[in-house]
């Protein structure tokens, strides 16, 4: 109980993030950064992550849905975040800082 209160909500926040996996978390902050990205875009950031882009989408949305109870990547066209879900996920981002 002691140990908990000597740890702030930004960590929380920034453990609860880096939980998604490093790599993937990656993957988040460059959605966050670059807003939507084309599929091929996407596809070519995980690869240059080694991971397999479906694969990624479906571990980052596995994790949302345990922080969320829903999705946090929509993909079509493009692939971004969900826009009521971008502010949360920003605040992770920075607490991770």
């Amino acid at each position: 109980m002691i140990a908990a209160t000597k740890i702030g909500l930004g960590t929380v926040r920034s453990v609860r993030m880096m939980a998604c996996g490093r790599k993937f978390s990656g993957l988040l902050k460059m959605l966050l950064d670059e807003g939507a990205l084309s599929r091929q875009d996407f596809e070519a950031r995980a690869h240059s992550l080694k991971l397999l882009a479906d694969g990624a989408l479906e571990h980052v949305n596995d994790w949302a849905f345990e922080h969320f109870d829903e999705p946090l990547i929509e993909e079509g066209d493009k692939v971004m975040i969900v826009s009521h879900l971008r502010d949360r996920v920003a605040e992770m981002k920075d607490a991770a800082k």
